[in-house]
């Protein structure tokens, strides 16, 4: 087994090198923000620290003091919101490597890394060996900007939406190492990954077996008995990873499950929580998800890819229709539109891109042009000024951030040591409080009359952030004999 990895590595240098190159970009930005990001990081975050002391009860609210809401998912206890896997995987992490920001960003880092060794290899054999290709493809993931700020946690839905991509891509892999060598172990492997990504992210986990399918209705050579038994087997591991999850949190917790259930199948047919687009807006996010002007080179590199006969036909026609059918599928279907939900299939385009411009550039004849093209390819799709503008001292609200994350993680220092409830800081910012605080039980808000006499009743203390800009306390809280005022100034956001 060493030695065939050490032969891979001797016959394939460039992908390791690019394997590293992207391993660091991705440790650098893990480790850049010292804070949580407000959508969706310190929601996740705060679930997976809770998830390390109860990992089959995963919990927003640690220890509600006031009453909440179960179809809030913002602000509710039970969280079954998400599917566990990536959190899970957040929690394990934290529990080696120590409760950060960095420590929970870890599996993302790993995933974004190893998804340029697998970008390359489904290319590898998509291409028939055709090394620039896979190089190509691979560079754009190496250097994927779009990826990297997910890694990081600024992007919307940020480690979710990497776990899912990773492990989504991972079934991709299974399935082009199953056309080479069609065996059933193959087909096991497809089936746990393809189940995976379905408990990081719901259906769209299932997406490698649409592909399949498709070779098994229009091709002969697809549909005998064995093709067909290890189609169903690999269904079947991929029911038996994702199913137990699902019925378990329908017994252990049947209102919050069948709400959320109810709740996900709402993204096909309304705008929710506002997050509403046109047919064409994922076509508008092309640019950040290929880099500039490169997503032209999909549609081109799509027909190279379907007429070329030196390819792997059966590979060609499944990523394909995956494709275009995820295209179509949250640009006509799905109402709800949210900028990462298309990314999870950007490597098979990275690899019509690549197709594409090795069919237009003749490398043959021009052999001094390649290094010139993977610098360019990489330049085009590394985005050079979001980090100049993420990264400047202009840059006020990273700046606030970090200067608030201090506050939060020197709470101790402002509070009493017996009290246990706080309130009054920004908005959704409780969740960072607790995530820095597992002791405290933190509102943004304050609690109404009613509630609060409740409180007083059980002598319950109460700490809150002094007025900022319009968090501004009423006088029946100030008037709360259990208060106390935390004298320091957060910074505000609108």
């Amino acid at each position: 087994m060493i030695s065939s990895i050490r032969n891979y590595i001797r016959n394939h240098p460039w992908i390791f090198l690019l394997f590293i190159v992207g391993f660091v970009i991705r440790l650098v930005m893990a480790a850049a923000d010292p804070f949580l990001h407000p959508w969706d990081e310190r929601f996740h975050a705060l679930v997976a620290r809770n998830i390390m002391e109860h990992p089959f009860q995963p919990m927003l609210l640690l220890n509600p003091v006031l009453p909440y809401d179960y179809t809030h998912w913002w602000s509710n206890y039970i969280w079954v919101h998400k599917q566990p896997l990536f959190m899970w995987q957040m929690a394990m992490s934290m529990k080696i490597f120590g409760i950060s920001e960095f420590g929970f960003r870890l599996p993302s880092v790993l995933m974004g890394s190893l998804m340029i060794l697998l970008t390359y290899r489904i290319a590898w054999l998509f291409s028939n060996q055709h090394q620039r290709i896979s190089i190509l493809a691979a560079v754009m993931m190496t250097f994927s900007c779009f990826q990297i700020r997910s890694i990081a946690g600024i992007q919307t839905t940020d480690h979710n939406d990497i776990a899912h991509q990773f492990y989504t891509l991972c079934s991709l892999w299974a399935f082009a190492e199953y056309l080479r060598k069609p065996t059933i172990q193959w087909a096991f492997w497809v089936g746990c990954f393809a189940g995976a990504a379905i408990l990081n992210k719901w259906l769209t986990g299932l997406l490698v077996f649409l592909g399949w399918a498709f070779l098994v209705a229009l091709l002969k050579e697809c549909r005998t008995k064995k093709s067909l038994l290890h189609f169903i087997w690999a269904l079947l591991i991929c029911t038996l990873v994702f199913l137990p999850w699902q019925v378990y949190i329908h017994v252990a917790f049947p209102k919050e499950a069948a709400y959320e259930l109810a709740y996900n199948t709402q993204h096909l047919s309304k705008a929710l929580e506002g997050h509403s687009g046109p047919w064409y807006y994922y076509l508008n996010l092309f640019d950040p998800y290929f880099g500039y002007f490169l997503y032209w080179l999909i549609l081109p590199g799509m027909l190279f890819t379907l007429k070329d006969k030196h390819l792997n036909t059966k590979l060609s026609w499944a990523l394909t229709i995956n494709f275009l059918f995820t295209f179509f599928f949250f640009s006509f279907i799905v109402q709800t539109k949210m900028e990462s939900f298309f990314f999870f299939v950007a490597p098979i385009g990275f690899i019509y891109i690549a197709v594409a411009i090795d069919k237009i550039i003749h490398f043959e004849r021009f052999k001094y042009l390649f290094p010139l093209t993977v610098i360019v390819v990489a330049l085009m799709v590394v985005n050079i000024q979001f980090y100049t503008e993420y990264f400047s001292k202009e840059n006020t609200e990273r700046n606030k951030r970090i200067t608030n994350a201090r506050i939060y993680k020197g709470l101790s220092k402002y509070i009493d040591p017996d009290t246990r409830v706080v309130i009054n800081m920004n908005s959704h910012d409780d969740k960072n409080v607790m995530f820095y605080n597992p002791s405290i039980t933190a509102y943004h808000w304050w609690p109404s009359e009613a509630e609060l006499q409740q409180l007083l009743s059980q002598k319950i203390k109460l700490a809150a952030f002094r007025d900022h800009d319009q968090y501004v306390l009423p006088d029946y809280v100030r008037n709360y004999p259990y208060l106390q005022i935390i004298e320091v100034d957060l910074y505000s956001f609108e």
